[in-house]
């Protein structure tokens, strides 16, 4: 069952942007400490196509007021063992689950990380969550990943207000935001629906 936007917003918990960012690229971080923002600029192709807007379209998510940045990469347990390719996958899949349980985030050097993404390594946004813990503060993790060195980064970056940009000068409130993601994916479903019944 699919969750409503207006549902998404209600929760007290994390709000999920997989609909908005999923398989989106990490082009670019910059910061202005004076002003005390952090702008990330993600490439998400399916969005663009699917609302037929020119393809060096981008969002633009821009931090005000913030007080953290984060750069987190994962350190394997030790003690996770090979899983053999005859294994069944949903044995494999519990064997992974367990073994990333018992691995650990830890600090890495932000200022780093941006030099990587603006290297042109290619971060993939795996997954993308919003907490807002306050009308003054809210946190917005990412999971990012590069394919041609397998680099893995979580973001935690904390602030007082987050904007959303689809392009140079259109800006999405929250809850547009989200719809503007779920839009492709509704789609998506149907079609695949479709799909399925006509076979």
């Amino acid at each position: 069952m699919t969750t409503t936007v207006s549902e998404q917003l209600d929760e007290s918990k994390e709000i999920s942007l997989w609909e908005c960012l999923h398989d989106g690229s990490l082009d670019e971080v910059s910061s202005d400490l004076m002003a005390r923002s952090l702008t990330l600029v993600v490439d998400v192709p399916y969005h663009w196509e699917f609302y037929q807007l020119p393809s060096d379209t981008r969002f633009r998510i821009v931090l005000e007021g913030t007080r953290t940045v984060e750069a987190l990469r994962f350190e394997p347990w030790p003690g996770q063992r090979d899983i053999p390719r005859t294994t069944p996958w949903e044995e494999a899949e519990k064997q992974r689950q367990f073994d990333y349980s018992m691995g650990r985030l830890e600090s890495t050097d932000w200022s780093e990380f941006v030099s990587q993404v603006q290297a042109e390594e290619g971060y993939e946004i795996l997954h993308a969550a919003l907490k807002i813990e306050s009308q003054s503060a809210l946190l917005l993790r990412l999971e990012v990943l590069s394919y041609p060195n397998s680099t893995f980064r979580e973001l935690c970056l904390q602030a007082e207000r987050l904007r959303v940009f689809v392009g140079p000068e259109r800006e999405l409130s929250l809850e547009e935001f989200l719809k503007f993601g779920n839009a492709y994916w509704e789609e998506f479903s149907a079609r695949a629906a479709k799909l399925k019944g006509s076979t």
